[in-house]
């Protein structure tokens, strides 16, 4: 089985792969790329605890039938059941065919059993499709093939199509939607910025700018931090001109290395409030709160000054630098 990822969930793919469970055979076949892989295995592991599940990924196999076979075996989860199989090995003649089929019709499936093959394409071996055939035409209760390929034209499942065993995710629905793509630019995006935090960030002065944000406006922390970042890294861009061109470059800026870090700190935090509000659409602060008056302003970049984190800040925060921050932030 894969190993379990955040992935980007999507429902309307789950819903049709429901039916893996309810015919012996499913064929998922799309070209390279569009994430078959994936969703099979992020739709099993939900039912990892109630299912029994054997994953044989084939990419390495140079189409070996006994490779197939042995890593076949290796992830069967009943010992007696894999000591058989295992004994037995790879059915090349009719005979052991018979046997196999009958051995897996006297088997109890105390609950589903789901074998899967992925990347079907690279076995050459019609005999291999040919068995799948035999055991999917018994229609097994409990035991479920799931074939993931890039390549239909080796499976002849025409009979199998008839006759109601076989179920088949192609392209069509594997396809990414507007709204898929949507939200897994919205989880890059994420994954990226999360990154980035990882690498350069530490608590500053933009914390201290959002807790008073938040203290006396009424902002959640996060968007007041949004709204305080691009501010406070042009504030700090004196005091750190080398790690404030690097989060600029992550941004998009380009420098030459003539700039002044007044300049580079400028250019940053330009790009800073684009990606903010034009890629990622935030809302802006006055959805949240009205410019506070001049008074409350003063006493706000007052606290400000005095915040506890103003302590990690590369460079002291006075409170008339606050106040510059404040009114730029409503402006």
């Amino acid at each position: 089985m894969q190993t379990k990822t955040k992935l980007l969930n999507r429902r309307r793919i789950n819903q049709k792969l429901e039916n893996i469970f309810l015919y012996p055979l499913s064929i998922v076949h799309a070209p390279i790329g569009y994430g078959k892989t994936t969703a099979v295995s992020q739709f099993l592991n939900q039912y990892a605890g109630t299912a029994d599940l054997v994953w044989v990924s084939l990419a390495g196999s140079g189409g070996s039938v006994e490779y197939l076979w042995n890593h076949l075996v290796e992830n069967i989860q009943g010992s007696d059941l894999r000591h058989t199989l295992k004994k037995m090995g790879y059915p090349y003649d009719e005979l052991k065919r018979a046997n196999l089929v009958d051995l897996l019709i006297d088997y109890e499936y105390k609950r589903p059993a789901v074998l899967v093959l992925d990347d079907f394409q690279v076995i050459n071996d019609p005999g291999v499709f040919a068995l799948i055939k035999l055991v999917v035409q018994e229609h097994i209760k409990n035991m479920h093939i799931v074939l993931i390929t890039r390549d239909l034209s080796k499976l002849d499942a025409a009979g199998l199509y008839q006759k109601q065993l076989c179920f088949t995710l192609t392209e069509k629905s594997l396809k990414f939607t507007g709204e898929e793509i949507q939200r897994y630019f919205n989880m890059a995006v994420a994954s990226m910025l999360g990154g980035w935090m990882l690498r350069y960030g530490h608590t500053h002065a933009g914390h201290s700018v959002a807790h008073i944000l938040g203290a006396r406006c009424g902002i959640p922390h996060g968007y007041a931090c949004a709204y305080a970042l691009p501010w406070v890294l042009e504030f700090n861009a004196p005091a750190l001109p080398k790690k404030t061109a690097a989060v600029g470059r992550m941004f998009g800026c380009s420098f030459t290395g003539a700039e002044t870090p007044q300049q580079a700190g400028m250019a940053v935090r330009q790009a800073v409030i684009a990606f903010r509000d034009e890629t990622l659409r935030l809302r802006p602060i006055s959805g949240f709160a009205e410019r506070p008056d001049d008074g409350m302003l003063d006493r706000m970049a007052a606290e400000i000054e005095m915040e506890l984190f103003q302590a990690f800040n590369p460079r002291r925060m006075k409170k008339e630098d606050a106040r510059i921050i404040l009114e730029n932030i409503f402006s």
